[in-house]
């Protein structure tokens, strides 16, 4: 969580549009890290296996937690 708080202090800083919303609710928080790994990293990761099949446990154990 302290990376997207980084990613956003910097988009401010340099003008740009936030890429992640800034929250002061943990549950928020989680929720959208949930909604990150569901949306981008397990589709990228899951694609990734299928060109390097060493990666595929990888995948399976973040489908776990």
């Amino acid at each position: 969580m302290v990376e997207w708080s980084s990613q956003a202090s910097l988009e401010k800083h340099w003008h740009l549009p936030l890429s992640v919303a800034p929250s002061d609710s943990p549950i928020a928080q989680v929720r959208g890290q949930i909604y990150f790994i569901s949306n981008f990293a397990k589709p990228l990761l899951d694609l990734v296996a299928q060109a390097v099949p060493g990666i595929f446990d990888f995948a399976i154990a973040l489908l776990r937690n």
